[in-house]
């Protein structure tokens, strides 16, 4: 019985220890997603600003 108990604990400290993993790896997914979401509004705002140009006749 005392072998059960033990892969019992066992068990449910890998399972801890892979969502422990999991959450890690959703965390820094998330980081990267919010890093290429800066980027990408600041390509907007910086085409946004060019296509100003070009309208008020500044860059041809």
């Amino acid at each position: 019985m005392g072998k059960y108990i033990n892969k019992e604990i066992l068990d449910k400290k890998r399972a801890e220890s892979l969502k422990d993993q999991q959450i890690q790896d959703l965390e820094l997914a998330l980081a990267d997603q919010m890093a290429k979401n800066v980027e990408l509004e600041q390509r907007q705002q910086d085409t946004e600003l060019l296509l100003a140009d070009i309208l008020a006749g500044g860059v041809m």
